[in-house]
């Protein structure tokens, strides 16, 4: 093994079958959530350029691996020289209802790319005054997991109120599993 390997054994545990079963284990936990980050940082990555080669090479992981996550964890499947994300994960989000900034669990993606957009556009609101970026989102309607509907939020007063109140709703997807 090359001399800056991460699995590279101690000299100790040459002796010792239990030593080194303990040290090699404990390095591959350390490693498998880093390479979680990485793996869908790929998948991100593969969103947006629909290229399973750039996705792997831009995040850090390798095409083999990160081909084996997707098929693993069904996320995408090809079809002919374009990838189908398949990406069925719920994803807790805070979204900014008529109701208030409620903390849901969203069912996919889609879903949680919709609420994703409207969270930039009352943070656009907030910071400009410009109520045209909320337009789009009026009277859209997201469902969650348990399949109750809430209305997204594009009432300015409401809007700014909510945001004088403390409440925050600017979060990243947090993916359930």
């Amino acid at each position: 093994m090359h001399a800056d390997h991460p699995l590279r054994w101690p000299t100790f545990a040459r002796r010792s079958t239990r030593i080194r079963l303990i040290f090699c284990s404990a390095s591959l936990k350390a490693k498998a959530v880093k390479s979680d980050e990485l793996l869908e940082r790929a998948l991100r990555e593969l969103r947006r350029t629909n290229n399973q080669a750039i996705a792997a090479k831009e995040a850090g992981v390798s095409p083999e691996r990160f081909r084996r996550f997707l098929r693993e964890q069904k996320l995408a499947e090809r079809k002919g020289r374009i990838w189908d994300i398949t990406d069925k994960r719920p994803r807790d989000m805070t979204a900014m209802t008529t109701r208030g900034a409620l903390d849901l669990k969203l069912p996919d993606f889609e879903t949680a790319s919709l609420v994703g957009q409207h969270n930039a556009a009352v943070k656009t609101f907030l910071d400009t005054n410009d109520i045209s970026d909320l337009r789009p989102f009026e009277g859209c309607t997201v469902k969650d997991t348990s399949g109750r509907r809430y209305v997204l939020e594009t009432r300015p007063n409401v809007i700014r109120r909510l945001d004088a109140s403390g409440e925050t709703f600017e979060q990243i997807y947090r993916i359930v599993q």
